[in-house]
Formats: structure tokens, sequence, C-alpha cells
């Protein structure tokens, strides 16, 4: 017996060692240097790294440096000090900032860092947390010696690699450990889990639904799996190789993903596939939680879910696609799980299932912060369709309900709140991003007036304005009021006044954030609820037992759907056209510039300026706040920034920016230019190529 004990405990030793190693030895928690570059230049950046600091190209590791603000990651590998790194391949003006090391994301206290000149380096320059460096006029291999303590780094990793395996370690092996030691939370959790897999063996979910589903999904959403589509901001994510820009908007479950799961994520195929199978999964659980079960019905009305234009606004941005699509998932698994029961006695409080349901609440706001009302949406869905669905007074359940949905919500956000800080304090990554979407002075100034725009806007949205989505949903009115008077009529009488207050807040709550950024102040992607609300429609039509005749019904949700699928395939014509438009302008101006001198290599830096911005529109429909006609030569009316970086991308990636003060000096020059397309929009003065795109200064030549 004592054999048994002494051998069960050395293969657990063994297991939990060798689990430390596969952590240790992994690129989770391989140290790594971090830093901030902003460079006047475009070039190659590297970091050599050795034990005996002797430098040599097997241990060094290469990033592109692009023109402005770069986040450089370069692995330390042999965690020794020092490191060679050589900043540029030419002359450069660069500012290093925010150097740290980082083992896991976490960064490693009393590192010391120090950066000393090596070759071709005239001058070094030391600020607070910041370094600013330049180069020999003619440069090629400038080099600098970066100095740091390394007598921490094994510590820290070590501490890092053992807790992560304890926790995984715990994780693996505690159910075991739960049924031999009489520890009641570990039961209680384990028969939580068990009631939670028998709730979910209730739903009688089967492969023949979930296929269907994911095969419309699929097909519905086949452009973004099947093309890359490149909009406004995807050029930043294709270049970007430190995401944390994630934390400091508050979107750290998006960081997590884009880190450890997908680094490059403008991307095609894939963050589309996983979009799928969440509305699949999401759309099979909303289904069960509203009272309704797979049928012609439910197939019927899920192309108005996953078709509304809310998920085409959200899918122009594919770095925001994978983390959507979990919150998507993780936020109607908790409205499934905190549906409460028809009677209030029946309702039962656990603490467990209550932090469960705060926490994934917690992920999915970090993930997009908007989900937060599609929690609330969705409770107040459920309500509704409970109380149609009785003849009993719902009052006091109703207001019941109504507080724990609040306090769960608000538990979510407490809980994202605490998380959100301690990544941004460790990461030290900070933003005013969101604060760009408040206006509270205006609605402080005159609230009467920015409720009635509000309200203005909300009817719009919900009567299919061509304002908002590009083209006029013309069955959308009609399906607003058959749906009002189908709840109206099938109420019971002493439930009318409390259905039509949870109806009319299931219709408002989507817009709860225009209470602080105003009428028109938040973005239409943000509005995940309204697909939401779209569908609970349809859905009501069909299978309200006291509405109308589904039959009568489902002429108008087929119709209802064939105008959101031809507002999305507008959307594919606009995209593919403004897309068309950029590759064929970024190869034409490309071809030009390499006409105008016989030297011209495409291998060697060559500096450029644009002016002005060139505009694009097509005769196809694009929504409100929608990139999908926005052309990089005319986004933030001539950024030479994006353009540079789309030419990267598009495969001209010798191209960077003249300096700002030269840029102010050939402003002259552009104004006696004629714009594009016409012979001598592009010119060569020195050794700069001018390129002007419009007769309308962009920002840099006002």
């Amino acid at each position: 017996m004592l054999n048994n004990k002494i051998n069960a405990v050395l293969l657990k030793t063994f297991i939990f060692l060798l689990l430390t190693g596969c952590i240790w030895l992994s690129p989770l928690c391989t140290p790594t240097l971090e830093f901030t570059v902003t460079s006047d230049t475009a070039s190659q950046s590297q970091l050599y790294t050795s034990s005996n600091a002797i430098f040599s190209e097997t241990g060094s590791e290469t990033q592109p440096l692009t023109v402005g603000k770069n986040d450089l990651r370069f692995s330390l590998l042999n965690a020794a000090s020092p490191a060679r790194w050589d900043p540029t391949q030419s002359a450069a003006d660069i500012k290093v900032s925010g150097i740290r090391v980082t083992v896991a994301g976490i960064r490693v206290p009393g590192t010391r860092i120090d950066i000393q000149p090596l070759n071709q380096i005239t001058s070094v320059t030391k600020a607070p947390d910041e370094y600013a460096l330049s180069m020999a006029a003619d440069a090629n291999d400038p080099q600098v010696l970066v100095q740091f303590d390394d007598s921490n780094i094994a510590l820290a990793r070590l501490v890092i690699c053992m807790t992560l395996s304890c926790f995984i370690f715990l994780l693996v092996t505690g159910g075991k450990i739960a049924d031999r030691v009489p520890n009641k939370y570990a039961l209680g959790i384990n028969r939580k889990i068990l009631d939670l897999k028998a709730h979910i063996a209730k739903q009688q979910f089967s492969k023949k639904e979930f296929f269907i589903l994911l095969f419309l999904s699929t097909l519905l959403n086949s452009y973004f799996i099947t093309n890359l589509s490149l909009s406004i901001d995807d050029e930043m994510g294709a270049l970007r190789t430190n995401p944390e820009v994630w934390i400091s908007q508050g979107r750290w479950a998006v960081y997590l993903i884009e880190r450890f799961l997908l680094p490059l994520p403008a991307i095609p195929f894939l963050p589309y596939l996983i979009l799928d199978v969440a509305l699949t999964l999401s759309y099979m659980l909303m289904t069960r939680i509203h009272g309704g079960v797979p049928s012609w019905k439910s197939y019927l009305t899920f192309p108005v879910f996953c078709s509304f234009p809310t998920w085409w606004l959200i899918s122009e941005f594919s770095s925001n696609v994978p983390a959507v699509a979990m919150g998507l998932f993780l936020t109607v698994l908790s409205a499934s799980i905190s549906t409460p029961v028809a009677t209030v006695k029946n309702n039962k409080n656990s603490k467990f299932k209550t932090f469960a349901i705060c926490s994934m609440l917690a992920i999915a706001i970090a993930s997009y912060q908007s989900l937060i009302l599609l929690y609330l949406t969705m409770g107040l869905g459920i309500m509704l369709t409970r109380t149609l669905s009785t003849p009993k007074s719902m009052n006091y359940w109703v207001l019941r309900n109504g507080v724990r949905y609040l306090f769960l919500a608000a538990g979510g956000m407490a809980i994202y709140y605490l998380l959100n800080k301690i990544f941004q304090d460790i990461s030290g990554s900070y933003s005013a991003y969101l604060n760009n979407f408040l206006n509270l002075d205006r609605i402080i100034e005159n609230p009467l007036s920015a409720f009635r725009q509000i309200v203005s806007e909300a009817g719009r949205v919900y009567f299919g304005s061509p304002y908002y989505f590009g083209a006029s949903i013309g069955l959308a009115p009609l399906i607003l009021l058959v749906s009002t008077l189908t709840t109206l009529n099938t109420a019971a009488a002493k439930n009318k006044l409390i259905t039509i207050f949870i109806w009319l807040l299931v219709l408002a709550t989507p817009f709860l954030l225009h209470v602080l950024a105003g009428a028109n102040g938040v973005p239409m992607r943000t509005m995940i609820s309204l697909a939401y609300v779209a569908w609970l429609m349809t859905f009501l039509l069909l299978t309200t037992a006291q509405g109308f005749s589904a039959a009568v019904c489902a002429p108008l949700v087929i119709v209802y759907s064939m105008q959101l699928l031809n507002l999305n395939s507008q959307y594919i014509a606009s995209a593919t056209l403004t897309q068309k438009h950029d590759e064929l302008l970024a190869a034409d101006i490309y071809r030009r510039i390499g006409e105008i001198d016989k030297d011209f290599s495409a291998d060697s830096p060559v500096k450029i300026d644009f002016y002005g911005h060139k505009k694009f529109e097509t005769i196809y429909a694009k929504a409100w706040t929608s990139t999908m006609q926005a052309s990089f030569f005319d986004w933030d009316n001539g950024n030479i920034s994006r353009i540079l970086s789309y030419l990267k991308i598009q495969g001209y990636p010798n191209l960077y920016a003249a300096d700002d003060n030269t840029r102010k000096t050939l402003k002259p020059a552009f104004m006696s230019m004629p714009a594009w397309p016409a012979p001598g929009s592009v010119i060569k003065i020195n050794d700069t190529y001018l390129v002007k795109l419009g007769n309308e200064a962009d920002p840099a030549h006002y």
C-alpha cells in the first residue's frame, strides 16, 4: 500500500515537472523584449541574441519597420545580456519608448535596460522612458547594444511557469481530488457542472440542426470566408506586431486571441468560420430559451438574425470577428443559464451560478463592450415570451427577474472593470478611445432635445431608413407593426400593460449607449442587439399561438429576409468595387513612379509624399458608419501612413514617407501639379517622389 502511494506521488510529480517543462519551452513563457519605435524611415529592424555576446544571423529575428509608430516584440531566446539591435538598415532618426522585458505578457521588474551606440550611430539621447537615436547619413548597418539585468528573468519565468503548471495540474486532477477530499466547495462545483450537463441534455440538441444552421450561416456569409476583404484599419492589423492596443481600448479578450491564437488577424476564412459556428450555436440556444423548438419556423427566421446588416459592419473589421464570435456565444449562454422559470418560488439562487454568469459576461464585454446590451435585450425578450405564454399575472415575476438581469449585468461589468484595470496596469496600455464616443455636454445642456433625437434615430432604424442602411428595408415598418399587434393580441388581459412595457424596453435597450453618446453618436456596428430584435419580431410572428396565422406571416418573413440579403448583396458589390479600385490605383501609382527614373529599383528605399485624397463612390448601398466604400487613398482626407501601410500589404514595401518638414516644403510644388490621373500628377524632386491625388489638401498640407 505504501509503495503504491509513493509510486502515485512520484508519477504525479513527474507529470507536474513535465508539464512545467513544456510550458517553460513554449512560446507563451519565452522572455520577450518589447518597445515602441517611432521612425521617419521604412526599413527592417533586427535583434541578435546570444549567451556569450557573439552574434550571428542564426540567433536573430527581423521585423518590418514602418514610418510612424511601431510596436516591436523580439524573443529573447537566450535571455542573456547584452543583445545587439540593428534598428534600421539605412540612415534614420528614431525614438524608442516603453522598452521592457516581459514573460507571458507580464513585465519583469528590475531589468534596468540601457541602450549604447555600437556602429554608425551619431547620437543617443536619453530621456525618461525614451531614447532618441540618430544614424550617420551614409549608414547601412547601424547597431546599438541593449544591456539589461538578466538576473530576474529566469526567476520570473520559473514562477510564471510553475503557477500556470499548478493551475493546469489542479484543473485536470481537481475532480479526482474532490472525490477523495471532503471539500464542500469542490463537490458543489462538480454538482453544478453535472446540473449544467443535464440541462444541456434536456435541450435535445441534434447534429442535424447544427449542420443545417452552419450550412446556412456559412452560405450567407460566404463572401468574407472566400475573399480577403481589406477595409480601413485592417492595414494596421496586418502589420501590427503588438496587440496591446486592444487592452488600451478595454478589449483584453481581443488581445488574448490576437496574441496567442490569431497573430495575423487581417485574413479571410478562419475568423469568419469561427463566427459562423458561434452564430449557429448561439441560435440553437436562443430558439430554446424563447420557448421554440427546431422546425421550419426556426430555420426560416435564422437568416433574419445572421444576415442583419450589423453583422456585415462587424465583419468589415476582421480583427474583431473571433472575439465577437466568442463574446456572442458567451452572452447567449449567460442568457440561457440565467433564464428564469415560470414561477418565483422555483427560482433558486446559486453563488456559483451567479459567479459563472458574471464571469462569462465579463469576458463578453472584453470581447465587445456593447454585447452587454445584447444580454439585457435578450433577457427582456425571454421575459416577454414567458409573459405571452401564460394567463397568470406576471407583474411581480417580471419585476423580480428584471432586477435579477440588471444585477447579473452589473456583476459582469464589475468583474470586467476589475480585470480590465489589471490588464491595463500590467501592460501600461491606456487610451481615451472610448471617451471619443461620449457627448455628455450636449445631453446635459438640452436633455429633452437629445431624447427626441435618440427616439427619432431609433424610429428611422426600425423603419429601415436608407440613411442608416444605404437602401430601404421596405418591409421593416410592417414587420414592426404586425409583431407589435401580435404581442398585444396574445397577452392576457391582466398582462397587457406589463407586456407593452417590456416590448418598449426591448425596442429601446439597443439604444442605451446613445444616452451617453447622443443621437448618431454610436457606430452601427456596435448595435448587435438590433439583429436580435429583428429576429424576435419574426419569431413572434411565426410562433405566437394567438397571433396571425403562421402561413400568412411566413411570406412576410421570407420577403423580409430577401430584403436583408439584398442589402448584403449590395454591400458585397460596394466592397468589391472599392477594393478593386484601390488595388488598381496602387499598381498604377507604383508603375508611374517606376517610369520616372530609369535607376528606380524595387529593392531600394523610395521616399514619397502624397498630396490630397481621391474619393471613390459606387451606385450600390453603403451603410452609415461603414467602411465598405472607404478608399485607403481617401480615408482621413488623405493619410499617408494608411496609404503606405496598404501599399506594403499589396506588395510594395520599399516606399516610405518623407519627413514632416520636407512635406511642408513640397506644398508649393504640389500646387503647380495637376491632380491624378493627369500627366504630371507624379513627379520627382531631388530624391522624393510626389503624387497628387486630388486638389483638396490633406491635413499634412493644410
